[in-house]
């Protein structure tokens, strides 16, 4: 559950597959995010076969603590994607510069290609940064950057998963970098997985035509079951904001908005069946739209949210709605035999 109320039990395991906090790693090779203002997005290599994405962005840490590690894997570049698949793990990266001159299209053809590369995975967790997120070139709505940025993932999906790809959607969280460059981070697992809603939000598959000519394609939250090896699971919750059904709620109001936000936090904690006791490690990222906002943020989330165990990293973002001034994502990894409870969900993709 999403609750400040309880530490986690010591000696809890913690390793949960390809996810995990820095210092209490497994092997590589690692794939990180970092951070460094006024440069361009960059993906560099590193000794252990992995790398690391660097974003634009101000962040209150340079190198974010969260990691995916795929064992004894060897990168696999196609096109724009690059990705490292080991044992019953699979990540990637994509990086498209030039993206925003047409970026239905370039987000269509990273999706069709990400899709392609995790063929035999189930999706569970896909980052996007996306160029001026709230920037029309238009003046038009309708051409807004992230309205064309989920028209073209929207195509993706329907392309390679048909009648119901809602089925198929995972956690997600899609932020906004200055320049003109889409990055997308994803994870994936032959491990079961199951997608969770929050029961006072309409899904983001199913917003009504005012938000887009393609609703946004992701799920509230996504649960990895157990692999084979007896890892535990992980619960990855999608970026979230101050939304109630499809409606912004508390325009302009950072502290309605966080309070709306904790809220919905912790309803995606009870509907995915965890447990304080069974998380042993948790890792936040929080996006803030406004500088000046960030002591604020900050003395909220200890107030409210944050435990001393937790990671926490605070990254100045434009949010997919101007009016929307926070947005929090969270990954729970949680120790062996403690998976909540047994969810019927799609088998793998062949």
């Amino acid at each position: 559950m999403i609750s400040a109320a309880t530490e986690p039990s010591a000696g809890v395991p913690v390793k949960t597959g390809a996810f995990c906090l820095e210092g209490i790693c497994g092997a590589g090779p690692f794939l990180r995010l970092a951070y460094r203002a006024n440069a361009p997005p960059q993906f560099e290599e590193t000794a252990d076969g992995g790398g690391t994405l660097w974003l634009p962005a101000e962040s209150s840490q340079e190198r974010d603590p969260l990691l995916i590690a795929v064992a004894d894997a060897a990168p696999r570049r196609e096109m724009a994607v690059c990705s490292w698949a080991g044992g019953e793990s699979l990540a990637g990266i994509a990086l498209v510069r030039g993206a925003a001159a047409d970026l239905a299209r370039a987000t269509q053809e990273v999706y069709d290609r990400l899709f392609a590369a995790a063929r035999g995975y189930n999706l569970c967790r896909i980052w996007n940064w996306v160029p001026d997120i709230n920037h029309s070139a238009s003046g038009d709505p309708e051409e807004e950057n992230y309205r064309q940025f989920c028209l073209g993932r929207s195509a993706a999906f329907a392309a390679s998963f048909g009648d119901a790809p809602e089925r198929w959607m995972p956690a997600g969280t899609a932020v906004g970098l200055g320049g003109d460059t889409l990055a997308v981070l994803f994870a994936a697992t032959r491990a079961p997985v199951g997608h969770r809603e929050n029961p006072r939000q309409v899904p983001a598959y199913r917003y009504p035509a005012l938000y887009g000519p393609r609703p946004p394609s992701f799920a509230r939250a996504t649960i990895t079951g157990p692999t084979a090896a007896d890892d535990g699971s992980c619960l990855f919750i999608s970026g979230t904001a101050s939304i109630i059904a499809s409606e912004s709620r508390f325009p302009e109001d950072l502290a309605g908005q966080l309070r709306v936000t904790f809220e919905n936090l912790r309803l995606m904690g009870v509907e995915a069946g965890s447990s304080a006791e069974g998380v042993a490690c948790r890792h936040f990222r929080v996006y803030y739209r406004r500088r000046e906002d960030l002591p604020a943020v900050k003395d909220a989330l200890r107030g409210s949210l944050l435990r001393k165990s937790d990671r926490a990293v605070f990254v100045l973002a434009d949010i997919c709605r101007r009016e929307l001034l926070v947005e929090i994502e969270a990954t729970l990894l949680m120790g062996a035999g403690k998976h909540g409870d047994p969810w019927t969900v799609p088998s793998t993709r062949a």
